[in-house]
Order: structure tokens, then sequence, then C-alpha cells
């Protein structure tokens, strides 16, 4: 039986604001959840998932969308990451246990001949109705809230179909249908989401 560890987030924004306003003048998490479903699954290699520029330097590496998936009756849904992991061209490395302190061979593991992203999945059940997701870590899997904050803002800034772009392709702002407008330039994008205790949520959970 697989074992989880569940903790619960409060979604305090998730669209595109006006500056100072609390409130999206345009799109919301179930919104959000399903134009990066379309977007992930219109056709483009799992390697062109990516929603943000990496930063390996500062740790920072690539993360990818495996899948959603969302309950009809509810409109829970499920999300699942991938998140890449330090390699060397495939290679992950990694120390025998038992060895002495001083001992440096280091052993190898990879994929042979297959190309491979090593890395973890991570999973998020996104309630929208409660305005909430929980991170779902199981032994073989990450938290991944870093990484779903880089992703979900990469996406929002970058890849929307919201996005008003200039003859160059650089984003300038966003509209409902992907056109300038008065206030387009004025929108910023923004998902920023913080822990809460769980036993809150269970009881508001169990008012409702």
């Amino acid at each position: 039986m697989l074992e989880a560890k569940i903790k619960f987030f409060d979604i305090k924004k998730c669209g595109y604001f006006l500056r100072g306003n609390s409130q999206p003048t345009l799109s919301s998490m179930d919104d959000t959840l399903m134009q990066l479903d379309a977007w992930a699954k219109d056709g483009r290699e799992f390697v062109n998932t990516t929603c943000y520029e990496a930063d390996p330097d500062n740790d920072l590496r690539n993360t990818y969308f495996c899948d959603l998936q969302t309950n009809d009756l509810n409109g829970d849904s499920l999300l699942i990451l991938w998140n890449e992991v330090a390699n060397d061209n495939g290679i992950v490395y990694g120390m025998p246990p038992m060895e002495r302190p001083g001992q440096t061979d280091m052993l190898t593991t990879g994929f042979g001949s297959t190309p491979a992203i090593p890395g973890f999945p991570s999973y998020f059940w996104f309630i929208p109705s409660q305005n909430v997701f929980a991170t779902v870590r199981f032994t073989h899997s990450m938290q991944g809230k870093s990484n779903l904050d880089h992703y979900l803002n990469g996406f929002l800034a970058n890849k929307s179909s919201y996005r008003v772009e200039n003859n160059e392709g650089t984003v300038i702002g966003y509209s409902a249908d992907g056109q300038p407008t008065n206030n387009s330039s004025r929108l910023h994008s923004k998902f920023h989401a913080v822990g809460r205790k769980q036993e809150e949520l269970e009881a508001e959970l169990q008012n409702k």
C-alpha cells in the first residue's frame, strides 16, 4: 500500500491582475489548469513542456508537464509534473552507503542508449472550489512546491493564450483574446500560494 504525505496550500493569486488589485481581471485557477492542459497536449514533445528558463548555476532545473486529470463531478484536478535532477548527460551518481568517509569513488547509474531526463515526479491535488491545493508526496516523488511556483508563473507569463506579443514575439501584456487593449499592458501575471495548517482546512471542509 502506498502511503502519502499531504500538505495543503491556500491559493492567494492565480491569473492576471491590475497593479494593486487582489482580484484577477482575467483567468482563475481552474482556467489556468485547463489552458495548461490544452497547451501541453497540443502535440508537442515532452521536452518542450518547460515554461521557464532553467538556472543550473543556482540549482534551478527544468520542470516538465506529465499529465493533468480533472474530475468532472467536483472540478478537482490532479497535476503531475516532472522535476529534473542534477545529472551528467543522463548519468546519475551515488555513493556506497557502507564505505568509510574518505572514499571518493562514486557509483553511476544511467539509461544506456535511451535518451532520458533524470528526475522525480511531483503530484498536486487542486481543489478550485476551495481555492486550495495539496502536494501529495510518496517515497518515489518529491513535494515540488518551488518547481510548481516557477512552472505556473512561467506558464501564465509566457505560454497562455492571453499573452499579447509585439512584432518581435516579446510579451507586452495580456488580454482575453490576445490582442492589445487599453489595459493589456497594465496587466501582470501571478501565481502565489502559501502553506496552511491541515487541521484548519479539514475543519473548514467538514463544515461545508
